[in-house]
């Protein structure tokens, strides 16, 4: 019985995987997927907000920044790494015959850590910039299909990937709401008696 399910279920990760690797291929997402899923394209966007929110952030800022650090380290390390290591599920090009392989990989395939990384932090920023969550969880979404796109993993990856992201941000949420020295840095809900709002950038709270 598991046996069929399992199979069942391979068999419609193999068919999207198929639907948007092979069916939706075209010249602009040959060459747009492979660029927006390297994260090398993206360390100078990355260096300039750290640098925006240490700089111009205020106590907010520097605490984005802290729980960014943390959440990349979570995902990446424990989540993205160790767990794919464990795991050690082969990519698709390394199983399924006719792959479009668009970049280089290794490692395992389950979870995919570029996943894992954008849903955590777009959980986590859109606490701190809930008029910003659709960007950022738009983003992720974006960075997740691309991991598929490129040749690199199963849908199932990304979802897993994704869904793991989310719990790790919102672990490190509730790390910094209920951490003494973090309290209210970002709103613990809003109507609740715990609910707090943030402090602005230049209010009296950046003050050491």
């Amino acid at each position: 019985m598991w046996d069929m399910v399992t199979s069942r279920l391979f068999a419609l990760d193999v068919a999207v995987f198929r639907l948007v690797n092979h069916y939706m291929a075209n010249e602009l997402f040959d060459v747009v997927m492979p660029f927006i899923t390297d994260i090398a394209h993206w360390r100078l966007i990355i260096v300039g907000i750290a640098l925006f929110l240490v700089t111009f952030g205020g106590r907010r800022g520097r605490w984005l920044l802290a729980a960014i650090v943390v959440t990349v380290a979570l995902t990446d390390g424990v989540i993205g790494h160790s767990l794919k290591h464990w795991l050690d599920k082969p990519r698709p090009f390394l199983v399924l015959d006719g792959v479009r392989v668009l970049i280089g990989a290794g490692g395992g395939s389950f979870p995919s850590a570029h996943a894992a990384n954008m849903f955590a932090l777009a959980t986590v920023f859109s606490a701190w910039v809930p008029r910003l969550g659709l960007l950022g969880f738009g983003f992720a979404s974006l960075i997740a299909f691309s991991r598929v796109y490129v040749g690199v993993h199963y849908p199932s990856d990304v979802i897993g990937g994704g869904m793991l992201g989310i719990l790790a941000g919102l672990f490190v949420l509730w790390m910094v709401r209920n951490w003494g020295g973090c309290k209210g840095v970002i709103s613990s809900g809003s109507g609740g008696k715990g609910g707090s709002e943030p402090p602005s950038a230049g209010g009296e709270e950046d003050s050491p």
